[in-house]
């Protein structure tokens, strides 16, 4: 009787044990990040032209239109500068579904990331320009961006 209690006591010991290794997160009950999150703490922060960036249009460098050029992003907004009117001086941004490679700026525009790492970042998307270099080229776009 008394040796069915301790395999009882037991048993239960080692069903508590693996229930609750089972239940942990990893690290200190923290999850893992979502691929969301990842992108993101790259994508944060300031992103030029400098340093081998480039924008064109169509396969064609229109950079030499766009001098200047910036973009700041952070969770769910973004600050342009000397983007002409390829984008807006500043908006906000959402992730489509759960991929963390493109998002949908708040003027229908949709970005395609096809590279991003701490200190580049190369998006593409498709731009419908009213005429004129000022006023973005219409056509296929792929900028290339450098923190």
């Amino acid at each position: 009787m008394k040796h069915a209690a301790v395999i009882r006591a037991l048993a239960l010991l080692v069903l508590f044990t693996i229930t609750f290794n089972a239940c942990k997160t990893k690290g200190s009950g923290e999850t893992e990040p979502t691929e969301q999150e990842l992108a993101l703490e790259k994508l944060g922060g300031t992103w030029s032209l400098a340093n081998g960036g480039s924008i064109l249009v169509d396969g064609s460098d229109h950079s030499v239109s766009y001098t200047g050029f910036t973009a700041t992003l952070a969770e769910g907004t973004y600050n342009t500068t000397n983007a002409g009117e390829l984008f807006e001086s500043s908006g906000t941004w959402i992730w489509l579904g759960e991929s963390s490679t493109s998002f949908s700026l708040d003027d229908g525009k949709t970005i395609t990331i096809t590279d991003l790492t701490e200190s580049r970042l190369v998006i593409s998307f498709t731009h419908t320009g009213s005429g004129g270099i000022a006023n973005g080229v219409a056509g296929a776009y792929v900028v290339t961006l450098t923190k």
